[in-house]
Order: structure tokens, then sequence, then C-alpha cells
């Protein structure tokens, strides 16, 4: 560990030393030039209160309207090409448990009894499953990623990070826009938003996203294309300010219905000896026997209304409160062609369906800022009841079986879950000196859960119980200085913190595993610069995790998934920079270096011919069922992610102006299990996204858009598990090559 920490310690020395100079080459511009070219100031409330994210000491990328719109980023799974360190997985459809991870850290791919390692918000409420936040950005006012853990602010489900997504609210005039446009696949996308005054002190906004597309693979049964999907969402804004202005409300409303199938999985089958896999080789296609089995439907909606109270300059005081609820209902066949020889059947899943919800969140803070002094603090309540039932049926029968089959097999349970979360918070940051700041924070965190399994399907059999609490204390230290000529440094020591949590089981006589809370410190250090009277930002960051009990999600046989700790270390650094080269160009770069691996890990026994070498939690002393990963990587962690970008803004005339965006990004190979072999793997790709757009007036806008141009299809996330004998690797395929045409107008 002290070996990493001067390693970073190192690079950021080095790094101060280069920056230390910015501002003499700053000066040497002419401070009398026309600075109409400098870059856009970025306000973001990542830190509960407006801010410049130039001033913020947290790495962080924020994304406004035009630049979503620019970048065709449609939803929170293209940020992952945008955003360094992140990434988004292709489970969206497989069950409300898409996976999300920043700089190596993830969550789990379990519907039950563990939570997010990312935290993600909507207009301030928490979204307990990101699933939840899988709809059109397209009434988006601007997108927050935070990395790194954001335990002090954010809660014991920030571990890895934080998304603030921001809608748009409606003002003092009317406004809106109406934007569609069609492309391959069949596919089209609606949008549309409204909002302004409806007397005084009130207004309302109203927004719509509908889009479509056909499927992206092959079915080589039928001939039919498979993979498609269909979603629409609907949002409703109110807001009061009074006529002082020192109290606002916000009222918010949305609903997002998604539905489909599910056969982005790409199924292979191989004795475990060999590890190779068939069906994988051609990612346009699939073997899908029972087409009309396949069913997906993913359903999102919730209240939230946000209170802000001003009595004085110095004090704000908020309240935020929201309910919201994530029904699933999804049914699948994972049968490769010809099935599987070893077991003798065809595979059947349906998960009849998870219920997420009600979700509950109350949150009441005060942030006081009085020269040199700055207190945010508040208190956060969260409760949460979960519904889920998931299993399987091998069969040989040559009609699937009926939807509700899964209510006779002893092997699927009903399991049902009760989470209560309440949490103590404060952050204080005091500039005890001209322009060095210190920075101190604290939460205390309760969580209590509770897991009941039933298997209805055998009568007289009692139910499975497991109640747990946990207290936890998440401290920050911190320390600022904001050098003249818009250099900012910052450093960071932070500890991030998950609950403990329940893992179910699918046979009657077994009971229900528990496993312990996990604690990561994070070391950060980074500046930020506007050099060249604001034309040119450079920001750099350097981190070091020292995770202890990790969970990591493994599998221990057919439906047998669990989750086990682990020990990890991380490591690595982030460059990002903007240039505006002249009033109507601007280029940006960013790269990211990412060393992960596991220090302390035994994994279960699958692939099952490995030799057993250590004892998995819980094990009588001596025994030795499961194979050590120590060294190996951690899931969805690739080493090295970057982008390369231009934007373009040519007047044509006094009311026309062309615009071009086109960028080129690449994400290193990754892991999707702790295995680390090459069916659990994730090749590197790198993608060519192109935007060109022509705009009279400022209210009409005709452009054209291609997305991944390369054509390069790789797994985004595997979920592998093991038959008699056997094998069964179930996994994801990015989207292929989308182009369209599309028309925007603006009033």
């Amino acid at each position: 560990m002290y070996n990493k920490i001067r390693y970073v310690g190192g690079f950021l020395t080095s790094l101060i030393a280069v920056l230390a100079i910015s501002p003499v080459v700053a000066q040497t511009t002419d401070n009398d030039e026309d600075q109409s070219g400098a870059l856009e100031e970025v306000i973001v409330t990542a830190q509960r209160r407006e801010q410049n994210i130039q001033d913020t000491p947290v790495t962080m990328n924020a994304l406004n309207a035009d630049m979503l719109r620019n970048l065709d980023v449609k939803n929170i799974t293209d940020l992952s090409a945008k955003v360094p360190a992140l990434q988004v997985g292709g489970f969206g459809t497989g069950g409300g448990n898409n996976p999300i991870a920043i700089r190596g850290v993830s969550g789990q791919l379990v519907l039950v009894g563990a939570d997010s390692a990312v935290a993600v918000y909507l207009d301030g409420v928490y979204l307990s499953k990101p699933d939840a936040a899988f709809f059109s950005l397209g009434d988006v006012e601007r997108v927050e990623v935070l990395r790194g853990p954001q335990g002090t602010l954010y809660g014991r489900n920030s571990t890895a990070g934080a998304i603030n997504i921001i809608t748009m609210t409606p003002g003092d005039t009317w406004n809106g826009f109406v934007d569609a446009n069609i492309g391959n696949y069949d596919s089209y996308q609606a949008t549309g938003f409204a909002g302004g005054p409806l007397g005084e002190n009130w207004s309302t906004s109203f927004s719509f996203a509908a889009n479509s597309h056909d499927g992206y693979f092959i079915n080589t049964a039928t001939g039919n294309p498979v993979n498609g999907q269909d979603q629409s969402t609907g949002r409703w804004k109110l807001r009061y300010v009074s006529d002082s202005g020192n109290f606002d409300a916000n009222l918010a409303a949305d609903y997002t219905r998604q539905t489909g199938n599910i056969s982005t999985f790409n199924y292979g089958t191989a004795p475990a000896a060999t590890y190779e896999f068939l069906g994988v080789s051609n990612p346009g296609k699939r073997y899908v026997e029972w087409e009309d089995y396949l069913s997906d439907r993913h359903i999102s909606k919730g209240v939230g209304l946000v209170m802000n109270y001003r009595p004085n300059d110095n004090l704000t005081l908020t309240s935020v409160s929201g309910v919201r609820r994530l029904t699933v209902d999804a049914r699948y066949s994972i049968t490769p062609e010809g099935g599987f020889p070893l077991l003798g059947g065809r595979v059947i899943h349906s998960l009849n369906g998870s219920d997420y919800g009600p979700t509950i969140m109350q949150e009441l803070r005060a942030v006081y800022a009085s020269g040199p002094l700055t207190v945010t603090g508040g208190l956060t309540y969260f409760q949460e009841d979960v519904y889920s039932q998931f299993g399987g049926i091998v069969t040989t029968a040559d009609a699937p079986p009926p939807p509700n089959a899964l209510d006779s097999v002893p092997t699927a349970p009903q399991v049902n879950t009760d989470t209560e979360s309440f949490a103590l918070f404060t952050q204080v940051e005091w500039e005890f000196a001209d322009r060095l700041t210190g920075i101190f924070g604290l939460r205390w965190n309760h969580e209590s859960r509770k897991m009941v399994e039933d298997f209805v399907a055998l009568p007289g059999q009692p139910q499975l119980k497991s109640d747990i609490s946990d207290d936890a204390f998440m401290p920050k230290f911190g320390l600022t200085y904001a050098a003249k000529d818009n250099v900012f440094y910052y450093g960071t020591i932070s500890k991030g913190y998950q609950a403990p949590g329940q893992s179910p089981q699918t046979g009657a006589s077994l009971s229900i595993l528990e496993f312990t809370p996990e604690t990561i410190w994070a070391y950060e250090a980074g500046v930020k610069t506007d050099l060249m009277d604001g034309r040119l930002r450079l920001n750099a960051a350097a981190f070091y995790y020292d995770y202890t009990d990790l969970q990591v999600r493994v599998t221990a046989g057919l439906n047998d998934f669990r989750i086990v700790n682990a020990d990890a270390e991380i490591y690595g650094f982030e460059l990002e920079s903007t240039a505006a080269l002249t009033d109507n160009v601007v280029v940006y770069a960013n790269l990211s270096y990412n060393h992960n691996e596991y220090t302390k890990f035994c994994d279960a026994a699958v692939p099952f011919d490995q030799p057993l070498d250590c004892a998995l939690p819980g094990s009588a002393a001596g025994t030795k069922n499961g194979v050590d990963r120590t060294g190996n990587s951690l899931n969805y962690a690739p080493e090295w992610t970057g982008s390369l970008g231009i934007n373009v803004k040519q007047p044509l005339s006094n009311d026309m102006v062309l615009s071009f965006d086109g960028n080129y990004t690449y994400q290193g190979d990754m892991f999707f299990a702790p295995a680390n072999l090459k069916y659990v793997e994730g090749k590197g790709i790198g993608q060519i996204n192109l935007r060109a757009a022509l705009q009279v007036n400022d209210k009409v806008e005709v452009y054209v858009f291609g997305k991944n141009l390369s054509n390069q299809r790789v797994q985004t996330s595997v979920i592998y598990t093991a038959l008699v004998g056997e094998i069964l690797n179930a996994g994801a395929i990015n989207a292929p090559k989308t182009w369209g045409i599309g028309f925007r107008y603006n009033f």
C-alpha cells in the first residue's frame, strides 16, 4: 500500500510542477484580447449547492443539454463512451439489475439483497435500482457524474460514485421544443418539452419521449429480428416561487414503460475443460428456439417534491421527498442451438416478477455559507420493500412451459425484503488561510435488512428468514488551494461503505447466506485549470483505493448466485482537456488509467476443473472448496479508456449555422467475473460517432447522426454458471452501427 500511495504522490508532484508554470504561460497572452471564445462556465450541484465545476473538489463530469445532444447521448448507457472510467453493462432488459461501474467499482448482478455501488439521483430523488434511470435524456438540463466514493453527502450506496440527473424546469416564459428522428433498424425517436407560467408565482412543464427499434440480432431458428425495444416516458412538473423569491417548491411526476425481449443474451456452452463456447463468434445472430416465449416489461414511476427556503442570504434549507416504484416482468429461454448435450434438455428461465417499491426517501438538509465558512448538514431516511421470484426449468418438451410454470417449481422461491436506512451527515469547509480551505465531513448510517424466502411449491416448508443490521461512520478529510490565474488544487481522503446484505438460496434446505459490509478508503488528489484566457481547460486526478470486504457476486452452480467478500486495491489517474482553438472550433480529449486487482479472494469453484486451494467464507477450518483469485482483475474494470473529439460551429449567414461533432472513444479489455477467463471477457472496442446539423434562426435544425460507425461488437456483460459437466455463458452484446436523420424545432 505504501508503494502505491508513493506512486500517486509522485505522479501528482510531477503534475503540480508542470502546472505551477501554467499561470506564467497564461499571462503571456494579451489581456485585452477578445475573450468571446472562452469555454463556458459550468455550474454544478455535486456538493448539494451551486458551484463552478472548476472550483469543486470532486473529480467529475457535467454534460448539459447541448452537449448531450451533440454527443448523441440518448440514455445513461451512452454515457460510458463519454465519461472517463465509467462502464454501463448490457443487461438493461435482464431483470432490473443493470450494472454500473466507476473506476472498477461495480454493483452486483443480483435482484435482491444488495445495492448498486453507484448512487443515481433524479432531481434529487434516489433511484435504488439503476434500471429506473434508463429513460430518454431528451428533457434533461444536465447530467453530473461524480467519480470516487461520495459517502459523506450521498450515503452508503455511493462507493463507486454518483450520477445526478437534473431535468428541465419551467421558467417565466413559455418555451420548448420538438425533436424527431428516424434511422436504420426501423428506429424512431420523438421527444418534446413545453414549459412556462400558469399565472402569478406558478409555472408548469410537460415532456414526453418515445423510441423504438427492431431487433439488432437475427434469430437463426426463424430468420426474424430479435431484441427489438419500445420505450416511452412522460414527465410533468409544477413549480411555485414566492413573491420574495426566498421560497420555491418543485413537484415532479414521471412514468416510463419499456417493452421488448431479452434475447440480447449471447448464449454458449462448453465442457468445463475447454472454455470454448458455441454461438459466440457471430455477434449479429442468435438462436432462439421459442421466440414467442420471450417477453420483457419494465415500468418505472415516481413522484418527487423539492422545497427550498432561504431565510437570509447565508442559509438555505432544503427538503427532498420521493416515492418510487420499479416493476420488472421477464421471461426467456437460454437454450443454445442443439440444447445442452450433457444436461439432456433445454433450460427455461422465467423471472415472474420483481417489484422494487414502494421506495420512500426523505432528506432534510441545510447549507450555511458566510465568509470563509460553509457548512452542509442534514438527515436522510430511506425505506424499500422488494418482491422477487426467479428460477429455471429443465425440459425436453417441444413447447415452452406456461408463463406461470415456475409457481410449481420447488427451487423457484418467492423472496421478500425490507430495507430501512437512517443517516445524519455534515460537511464543513473553512478557508483558514488565504485561498487555503480545509474540509471535514462525517456521516453516520444505520441500516437494517429483513429477508423472507418462501418455497410456496413445497407445502409445509418453513420460511427461511434473515434479519441483519449495521451502523457505520463515513468520514472525509480534504484540503484545497485556489491559486491565482484559475488553478485549483485539491486532495481528499474519504471512506466509502456498503451495508451488509443477503443472498437467497435456491434449495429449501439451505439457509439464507449473509455477507458482511464492505469499506473502501480512497486517497485522491487533483488539479483543475482554466488557462489561456479561459480557452484551455486542463484537469487531472490521481487516486488510490484500499478495499476491504469487497462484495463480489460469484457463481456456485445452476441458479446458485451468491455474494462473498474479498479484498482489493485500485489505483490510477485521469487526464481531461478541452480547448477552444477558435471561436468556432473546440477540441476535447480524456484518458484514464486504472490498475486493479484482488489482494485476497476465494471464489466459488466454477469452473469446477480448477484446483481447489482455498476456503470459502464460513467454511470449516482446513476446508478447500474454492479457487484463489488473488491477482486477478476486478469486474468491469478496463485498464485504459479514452476519447478524442472535435466540435465545429460554422456560421453560413446571419441566421444559419452549420455544426459538426465527431468523436472516437476507446475502452480496453475487461472481465465480468473474478475467473478472468476467455468466456467472461469483454474485448477492447474503439467507436466512431458523428453528428452534423444545420440550424436556422435558432429555431429549426436538421441533422444526421451515426453511432459506432466502426461497427465493432463486443460483450458488455456476462453471467455464467455451471451445469452438469458443462458451463453456460450468457452475455450481452453492444448495439451495432446505427445512423439516422432528424428534425428539431425550438419555440
